[in-house]
Order: C-alpha cells, then structure tokens, then sequence
C-alpha cells in the first residue's frame, strides 16, 4: 500500500488581480471555456461529477459545491451544453450551463462557497439559453449577516442568435464573509407543466473583492449596526500581513478619519496591540460611535489605514410597536383612533394634513372627548411624543388638542393622573408637520395612556377635538435578546445562557426547565449569564429571567423563551476531511510509525483520501486498511483528544458504526478509550453497517477527562473497515436486529446458482436469448452468480400478471458491477411496457452515478423515485426496493438511503410485457456488465431488520 502526498504554499503578492476576483464557468467534461475563466467540469445528470473543486483565488484555495434539494432525482442535474454546430457566433460562458429541471426532485440548486478570507465581496452571475429556456427563479443569499432573497428573475432566451453578452440576465449583489461559508439558493419559481419554464440555470459568475487584503475587515460590531450593549468588545478580521494593530474611536467621523499616529488626538485609544479585539473603557446610552483599525506591519512604517466603521449603542428607550397598541376613542367624526398610532401619514416623522390619516371626535363638551392606548403589556414610558391635528387649515380651525388631562394605568382598571393639564402645541395645518409636543412620562410603568381634551386651539368655540399621531417610547427593563435566540435548536449542553440586561436591573432571576408548568428558579445572578449545570442531549428548554431592581425593590418579569440540545454529542462524523484536512493527521495510523507491528494504514492512496462512496451518514467515511501477518502485529488509529469530559449532557453510551468488506480475512475490532480496551465480538467480512453500542458505565477510565481514542484490529487478518458516525448519546438508538423474513410471501426468488429458475416453485423461470454465463458468488453461501456481458445479455421474466397484483412489496437483489462497465444507466431490473410505463433499480445513474429506484405510469407527470447520495463502490452490493403503505424506500447494503412518498404501485402499470434483468425500456441505455445473483420479490414489505438479514447479517 502506498500514500503520497505533497503540500505545497506558494505566496504570490505581485498581481492583485490573483488575490481580488474568482471567475468561474460551468461547462460539461472538456466542454469550452471563456477566456479568463476557471472551468468547473461536470457530466450531464452524473452526481458524482458534481463535486467540490478548487480554485486558485484571493491568495488562497477557494472551493465551489454544487448541491441540489435532498433526495434529488439525478436527472434533475444538469449540465447542459448548447455549443454543437450551431452555425452562430456565441461567448463560451453562455455556450452551457449547470442547472435544474423542475420536474424531476431537485428544486433548488445551492452553490457554496467555502474558503474565502474574511472580507465583503460582489456576486456576479449570468443566466441565459442559446434555445428556449425563459424561466423565473429566485435567490437566497446566506452570508456573515443573515439571509437575502430577491425574487422574479427573468432567465435571458436567446433564441439562438446571442453574439454579445449585451442585455441578458444578470444577477448583482454583495456579500460580507468572516471566514465561514457562503450560500446561495436557486430556486424556480416558475410553473414546471411547460418545458421552457421548467429549468433554472447558471451559465458562470463572478466573485470579485470589495475590501483590501492588507486592511482590516469584517467588523463586529458590523458597520451601521445599532442597538450595540454598552459593554461590547470590538473586533475584527486582522489584514493578511499584520502583525500589530492601532484601534480609534471616537464620536465624530472626521476626528477618527483624520486622526493618526502623528496626530492622535484622543482617539487613538490603543496602539501596537496584538489582539484583533478591543473593550471600550465606557460607551454611553444613545451615543452613536465611529472607529477605524489600522493595520501596523512588521515594518512599523508600513501601516494600512483601515475604513472608518460606524454603530450605535443602545438606546435610551424604543417607541412601543404599533401592532401592541389598541387605540379607542369617544367619538369619531372622522378618520379613526387607530390612525393615531399606525403611522398612517408620517413620512421620516414629519405627518400629511390629509384629516382621514388622523382622528377626529364628533363636537361635544370639553372633557367627553378623550382617546385612550391600551398596551399588549406593561411598559415602563419614557416619552410620550404627539403630533397635534393637522387637518387643513388646523391653523385656521384649531381642533387639536390645547390642554388635556393624561392618566395612566397598570391593570386597565385604576387610573392615576399623570398630570392634571398638559399643553400640547398646535399644529400648523400644513403638509410635513412635525412633532408638536413631547411629554416626558418619567419611567412610569402603564399599560394604557389616557388623553382627555380640556380645551382646543377654537378661537370660535368649536368643539372637535383631533389627534395625527402619537409615539410611545419605552425603557428596555425586562432582560431582552437571549443567547441561545428563542427556538435555537442544538444548542450544545455546554452552553452559557445570557442576555441583555434590563435597564435598572442590579440581579437577575434565572428559571429554567422543561416546559412552561415545570419552570423553577435556579439561580439569581448578578451578571446577565448562567451556566447551567445539567442540560443534558436530546431535550427541550423553557427558560425566562426576571430583573430585580434592589432600589425601587421593583421587579420585570421577561419573555419566556424556548431552545432544545442536539440528539447526541459528535465526536467524528468524518465529514470535515478533505484536501485541507487531511484524515491521518487527526487519526495517526502505523504508515510512518517507527513501530513495525502497527499495520494499520488510514485513508485511501489517493485525495481526499477519505472514503466518498461508503457512508453511514453524510458522505464520507474513515476507510482504514490492515494487515496483521501474525499475532504480534495489530492495526490502530489514534485519535487524541484534549480532556474531553464524556459524561456531559448525561451521555451513556458510545456509538460508532462500522463496515468491513467480504473479502476481508480474519482480525477482530476493538476500540480503546484512554488505556480502556473493548473488543467487538463480530467478524469484518460483513459488507454492511454494524452499529456498536458501548455502555459508558462499563469502561474503566476517567471519562470526565478523555485524551484518546483508539479504533484497531487485534489477530492475524487482512482487509478494509471503514468508521463513521462516532457519537455519544444520553439513549442511543436501538441496534438494529436482524430477522429472517422466512418464505411464506417470497414469491420469486432466482438463486442463480448455475441456471435462471424460480426457486419459489411459482413457476416463473427466466429465459435468455444468449447463453448465459456463471461464476463464484461473493462467498460460499451464495454459492454461484449470473454473469452479464454488457453487449446483448439479459434475462426475461414471465411476471406480468404478478406485477400487476402487487402494491406492498419488496424487491432485492444482489450486484457487482464490472470495474470497467461503460454502459450508461443500466439496469439491475426493469419492468414495463415502455418508456411511459415502468418501474426499475439502476445502480449507476449515467456512467458514473448514484442508484436510482423509480416508477412511471402513463399518469404520472414524471417519475416517483429516489436517488442515493452516493456512487456504488466497486464489489459486491446488496440493493433493495419497498413499497410500504404510501412510500417508496431503497435500500443499498441493508441501509435505507432514502424514501419517497408514493401514490403509485406497481399494480398500477397493469400487466407487464417487458419484464427484464440487466435490461432497459430505453434502447439507448446500456446493457447490465457484471455479475447478478439471488433475485427476489415478496407480496408484502419487508421491515429493515429484515431486508438486513437477506443482505447478509444471517450469521
């Protein structure tokens, strides 16, 4: 066995273009390229094409991933290319295109971004068909500052006559990332019943940088930013070659633009410091805040300005949101009371003179006109703002308000004069009128207001009395703005709750539990955190603070807010390896110990060198080989950990899942935690996924203090395991427990041992054109095994009036594709009339795909079928199909892959005629290479532990 591997690093600064754009085009396997352009190759519906690649960018290595909607049809990826001979002038960008087609399962395309240096930057994309695709799509970008969508784009159809890229569709936006991956999700939204609009597609795009490599970027707080905590640190993404940092703020824009070294002013308020994070000494209430960050090389002369950032920190009070304020009134003559606080007629705060954007009372005796605000809850005001009726002529008329009594009340039912005879200005009966009085209601806490007039503005004695608008402002004291944020799933059992702290607030009541009923105070802290002590896995959190005010003796009861905790704690999933993340250095292997008895090697030969086409869960797996030639030697790979404490969140059991191949020989798994060894008592030539369970209270170790963690293989053996999904649960999931489905619904069953008949005494023999060949199935119990020669073999079976009986049933097989079959979708099984009546089991879609398991009926739209994740590995696999009461499953290797909903059986295609092994409806398909053996099909679905047993856990 051999691995090799190079790493490189190459630092270039001598083109900026090299680090400022990324310009990409999609384009088929040796497909055209635009000048200019990096390729991101991939074949028409080949999910295994659609890959991550890297590209050379920004000075780094930048990754682009295609994915589509889960579960998706391959035939709804695509990579169409429109550049044959068509006889016209065309850029190669628009030439092709990768995209989706709606009708199949697939909708949306997501492309990520992952491993751009913190920074903003601009997106480019076009979108345009040299044929006839004019569909409408939309785009959520997800970036460093939350989610974006725009909507009701139009792709460019070209009509085949495009000579510039003048006037077609093009998608702009910019993007803000802080090293983290960016997303954006393609989405048609246009109808799927006509061809022309069904597709989405992409023909290439742009990524270029909006800010320096050299300065500083990505700002926390984010540039405009408001409502910031009066104890907020400030940080920042350090420019490429800093080695120190100069950090100004102030409260005026031109003293932080200006200020420098030479000429501090008092905004330099830190110089030559190391740390990418800064605590200002005092932020005030309302303040508003400019700060700049300077970039200082190890050459103290070169120092790169940084752009001046801007936040405001928290205000002084909020105005109460119209939606909480219910507004009645004694009378209205015109407009209505509600008016008063919607908005309606205020435009940048200053209000129309339209009347019926206002409220108006019917004439009556001064103090029998009043408007009362009743709240969603109690408030405790700061402002009380009013704009005084603005009718036309108001100047003229005077129906505001002059002097009015204002009362307050906590419950809605006792009232308090707040004062006895307010004055609120008149207004001036204009267009853009502005505020006319503010009324300071001193921390007073209410849940309604009452205005009642007194008087008006009439200098004739008349007696309507109006209101445009009235602003309420409260003073934040209930705790707000919780961390984890209310609803936040998967929360680690670690986590530290926090919020900001109420106004007023000297402690804090902190209660906790389960659901609302089961809420106990847990603690009363004098900082706004709480690190609680037992949240445990796969459980649900009620949580709310109440703030005390040791001065008033006052106390405001918060929301109440809600987070659950992830199922289990993952110590590998696998997926996080790759090119840049290599999986023997996390998990060290004998292949360069000096110890000759380690005979462990982890990983493939060649990049990424994880397993992408075995997997538990996600899509990669750690495939590890031994070769233990006699009892002394053993296989290992060893984890090391930094103390981890394994009995958090109530964890009791250890689980991974582990695979072996059929033709291992020998050797047996075990796993050790620090020097705590357990041994698995299973053989590893099972082709399947086997799930461990290893009860934390059997180990004898300090699991509060883990630093290690070993998977090898003891005894003399050789072959291939892979390890996946290595976790710790609070209560794991049951192993799944082989069960023999016996023969009592086996109504076909083809053992292939040597001939094609029906073991099942139901008397449905194959036949063949061709002479059939044989060969050793994949081990003794299956004795022989069908052999395909890709040309013109097949099998036809006479199960027409059977299929058309069935509705739950199962249909199994296994197959070993031959490592250098050509043939594009052939098929394990296929039943039919046609191409627009069929059901079939494809284990590779295209030349190179997943496995596909789908069925058509001249009344369907298209096809109802699921595609798995990943390409079959070369060797033998186990494949099974389930029609279980409204959905489809597939099997590969004893797991499910995945399921659809169905409201199609296959009695719904009626009799068959084309009934086939390694055969398809579509004359272009190819032709099954490989070997087949033990076919069976039961009248009934079979359960998972079932469909386990006949793939091989029978021992």
């Amino acid at each position: 066995m051999k691995r090799f591997v190079l790493m490189l690093f190459c630092l270039c600064v001598a083109s900026s273009e090299a680090w400022a754009q990324l310009k990409i085009d999609f384009t088929p396997t040796n497909g055209t390229v635009e000048e200019g352009y990096d390729a991101y190759y991939a074949d028409h519906e080949s999910s295994s094409s659609f890959t991550s690649q890297s590209f050379g960018a920004f000075g780094v290595s930048v990754t682009v991933t295609p994915t589509w909607a889960s579960g998706a049809a391959e035939a709804a990826m695509q990579m169409i290319d429109r550049g044959g001979d068509d006889g016209f002038e065309m850029p190669d960008l628009l030439r092709d295109w990768i995209g989706t087609d709606t009708r199949q399962t697939g909708n949306p395309l997501t492309i990520t971004i992952s491993g751009l240096p913190a920074g903003k930057y601009s997106w480019l994309s076009y979108h345009a068909d040299g044929q006839d695709q004019t569909g409408i799509f939309e785009v959520t970008v997800n970036d460093a500052t939350g989610s974006n969508t725009t909507s009701d784009i139009d792709i460019s159809d070209t009509n085949s006559d495009l000579k510039t890229m003048d006037e077609i569709t093009i998608f702009e936006t910019e993007f803000i990332t802080r090293g983290e991956d960016v997303t954006f999700v393609f989405s048609q939204t246009s109808s799927s019943s006509t061809v022309s609009e069904a597709f989405f597609l992409m023909n290439g795009f742009e990524i270029d940088s909006l800010s320096s490599i050299n300065k500083a970027q990505a700002p926390s707080p984010e540039n405009w930013d408001e409502d910031i905590a009066l104890s907020s640190t400030l940080s920042w993404v350090a420019g490429l070659y800093a080695v120190t940092h100069d950090v100004y703020l102030g409260t005026n824009f031109d003293d932080v633009n200006d200020a420098s070294r030479v000429n501090p002013g008092n905004v330099l308020v830190s110089q030559n410091q190391t740390d990418t994070t800064f605590i200002p000494e005092e932020l005030v209430l309302d303040g508003v805040y400019y700060w700049r960050v300077d970039e200082v090389n190890e050459d103290p002369s070169t120092i790169f300005k940084g752009d001046v950032w801007t936040f405001s920190a928290e205000p002084i009070a909020f105005a109460i949101d119209a939606n909480s304020i219910t507004a009645t009134a004694s009378s209205t003559e015109k407009g209505d009371a509600q008016n008063t606080v919607n908005g309606l007629g205020l435009t940048d705060d200053l209000h129309s003179f339209t009347s019926s954007q206002m409220w108006l009372s019917l004439q009556s005796d001064p103090c029998e006109a009043w408007i009362e605000y009743t709240f969603d809850q109690v408030y405790t005001l700061n402002e009380m703002q009013i704009w005084n009726y603005n009718g036309e002529n108001e100047n003229f008329l005077g129906y505001g308000f002059k002097e009015a009594l204002i009362e307050v009340s906590v419950d809605g039912n006792e009232w308090v004069v707040f004062d006895s005879n307010a004055v609120i200005a008149q207004a001036v009966g204009q267009p853009n009128a502005e505020v006319s009085t503010i009324i300071d209601m001193g921390a007073i806490s209410a849940s309604a207001v009452r205005i009642t007039a007194l008087s008006n503005w009439s200098i004739f004695g008349m007696r309507y009395y109006g209101l445009s608008e009235v602003r309420f402002t409260s003073i934040p004291t209930a705790a707000r703005l919780p961390v984890p944020d209310d609803g936040d799933t998967d929360v680690p059992v670690d986590q530290i709750l926090s919020w900001r702290s109420g106004r007023y607030a000297s402690e804090h009541e902190v209660y906790l539990g389960t659901d609302v009923n089961s809420m106990t105070l847990v603690a009363t802290v004098t900082n706004a955190e709480y690190a609680p002590a037992d949240l445990v896995y796969d459980a649900s959190y009620v949580w709310a603070v109440n703030e005390i005010n040791e001065t008033s003796g006052k106390s405001y009861n918060g929301d109440t807010w809600t987070f659950s905790t992830p199922a289990y704690a993952n110590i590998d999933d696998m997926e996080s390896y790759g090119d840049n993340n290599l999986i023997f250095e996390t998990w060290a292997d004998g292949y360069d110990d000096k110890n000759d008895d380690n005979s462990s090697q982890v990983g493939l030969d060649d990049p990424p060198y994880v397993e992408q086409n075995i997997a538990f869960d996600g899509s990669q797996s750690m495939p590890m080989y031994y070769e233990n030639k006699d009892s002394d030697m053993y296989a290992s790979a060893v984890m090391s950990l930094d103390g981890d404490d394994w009995t958090q969140g109530g964890a009791k059991t250890l689980t991974l899942f582990f695979r072996g191949d059929v033709e291992n020989d020998g050797g047996q798994l075990y796993v050790e935690i620090n020097d705590e060894k357990i041994t698995h008592d299973g053989a590893l030539n099972l082709a399947i996924w086997t799930q461990w369970n290893i009860e934390l209270d059997s180990l004898n170790t300090d699991l509060t203090d883990v630093t290690s963690m070993t998977i090898g293989v003891d005894g003399v053996g050789e072959g291939w395991i892979y390890v996946d999904a290595i976790r710790l649960y609070r209560e794991a999931p049951e192993v799944a427990q082989a069960s023999d489905p016996t023969t009592d619904n086996l109504i076909l069953y083809y053992n292939m041992d040597d001939n094609i008949l029906d073991q099942s005494d139901n008397g449905y023999d194959g036949t063949s054109a061709t002479t059939l060949f044989y060969a050793d199935s994949l081990n003794e119990d299956l004795d022989r095994a069908v052999s395909f020669d890709g040309v013109a073999d097949y099998v036809d079976m006479p199960i027409g009036n059977m299929v058309s009986t069935l509705e739950n049933c199962t249909f199994a097989i296994w197959i070993r594709m031959d490592e250098d079959a050509d043939g594009s979708w052939m098929r394990a099984f296929d039943f039919g009339t046609g191409t627009d009546n069929y059901l079939f089991l494809c284990p590779r879609v295209s030349t190179a795909g997943a496995v596909r398991l789908a069925i058509l009926t001249p009344e369907l739209s298209g096809e109802t079928g699921y595609t798995s994740g990943s390409s079959l590995s070369d060797g033998w696999h186990h494949l099974a199909g389930v029609f279980d009461n409204g959905t489809l499953s597939l099997y590969v290797d004893s797991q499910m892959a995945g399921s659809v909903t169905t409201e199609t059986y296959p009695m719904d295609m009626g009799v068959t005629t084309q009934n086939w092994l390694g055969r398809s409806q579509w004359e272009s398909d190819g032709y099954y290479e490989g070997l087949m053996d033990e076919f069976r099909v039961y009248d009934r679905a079979l359960t998972p532990g079932e469909v386990r047993f006949i793939a091989g856990d029978n021992q």
